[in-house]
C-alpha cells in the first residue's frame, strides 16, 4: 500500500497569511506546496491537497480532513515573519514534540533546505497549533524562509524547483522510498546510483575501485537516503556536524579489517 499524505497550503482566501510590500504568504504556500505534492505522486506516494485554490479553510477543517482520510502524514506549507523586516532569516520545522519520525522527516527536510543557503534554525515543538495537536498522524508544518526577508525571498524566487525537490527527496528519503534525484538518474539512463561506503583511501597497492576482497570499502548500491553528507577541511562529517570516526586502511595482504556499520540515512558506512 502506497504511503497517504495530506499537503496543506497554509492560510488562503480571506487569510492571506503574513504580507510584505505586496507579497502575500498565501501565494508562496499553494505554490511549493502544489510542486512537492506534484513530485511525491510521481514517485507513486498517494497526495491529497487540502487546497488547490485560493480558498479559506480552518485549521481544525484542515486537520478533520486528514483525520478522515486516514493519511499517514500531514504537511502544512507556511512562511515565517518578524516584526522588522529582514530581522531574521531562515527555515524551521515545527512539529508537536521532538519524537518520532516525524522529528527525523523535520530533520532532514530543515538539511535538505539548509544546502540550497537557506539558515536552519532547527525543528521546534509548538503543541498548541491546530494542524499539530488535532492530527492523528505524524504531522509537521514546515516555515520555509522569512516572507519579509530579502535574502529568504530570493532564494525562495531563484530555487524554488530546487527547494520542491529537496523537500521532497527528504520526505522520500524518511519513508526509504526512492527520491526524485534517484528516479531522474534512473530514467535518464545512468543506471543505479551509488554512494561511497566507508573508507576515503583504498587498499595499498590496489586501483580504484576495490577488488571484491575490499567490499567493505568499494561502492554499492544503497538504500534511498534522508539526508547528505557534507565535506570539511577532507573529513567527513555527519550532518549536522557530528565527526564520524576516522577511516582505515586494510590490512598490509590487501585484506578488509572487520567492519563496523555506522549507518547513516544517505549512506551505508562501513569504517
Amino acid at each position: 500500500m502506497p504511503y497517504t499524505i495530506v499537503i496543506d497550503a497554509g492560510h488562503g482566501g480571506s487569510d492571506p497569511g503574513a504580507v510584505y510590500e505586496g507579497r502575500r504568504e498565501k501565494d508562496d504556500n499553494l505554490s511549493l506546496a502544489i510542486a512537492v505534492g506534484e513530485l511525491l505522486s510521481r514517485q507513486g506516494v498517494s497526495v491529497i491537497y487540502t487546497r488547490t485554490t485560493d480558498v479559506y479553510q480552518t485549521p481544525f477543517e484542515k486537520a478533520q480532513m486528514a483525520n478522515q482520510a486516514d493519511a499517514d502524514f500531514f504537511i502544512s506549507f507556511h512562511r515565517n515573519s518578524s516584526e522588522e523586516p529582514n530581522q531574521y532569516t531562515g527555515v524551521e520545522t515545527l512539529v508537536y514534540d521532538n519524537s518520532g519520525i516525524k522529528q527525523t522527516m523535520a530533520e532532514n527536510i530543515n538539511g535538505a533546505l539548509s544546502e540550497l543557503g537557506f539558515r536552519n534554525l532547527g525543528v521546534k515543538a509548538r503543541p498548541g497549533l491546530v494542524v499539530l495537536r488535532r492530527t492523528k498522524m505524524p504531522a509537521l508544518l514546515i516555515e520555509t524562509g522569512f516572507l519579509n526577508n530579502e535574502q529568504d525571498n530570493t532564494l525562495y524566487d531563484e530555487k524554488q524547483e530546487e527547494i520542491a525537490r529537496a523537500i521532497a527527496d527528504a520526505v522520500l528519503g524518511t519513508l526509504d522510498l526512492e527520491t526524485v534525484t534517484e528516479a531522474d538518474r534512473r530514467a535518464a539512463g545512468t543506471g543505479k546510483s551509488f554512494r561511497y561506503t566507508g573508507n576515503l583511501l583504498p587498499c595499498p597497492d590496489r586501483p580504484f575501485p576495490h577488488p571484491p576482497e575490499c567490499r567493505p570499502y568499494a561502492l554499492r548500491p544503497s538504500r534511498p537516503g534522508l539526508s547528505r553528507f557534507s565535506s570539511r577541511r577532507g573529513r567527513l562529517f555527519q550532518s549536522p556536524g557530528r565527526r564520524l570516526p576516522p577511516a582505515r586502511k586494510c590490512h598490509s595482504d590487501g585484506t578488509p579489517p572487520a567492519p563496523r556499520r555506522l549507518f547513516h540515512p544517505d549512506y551505508h558506512l562501513s569504517v
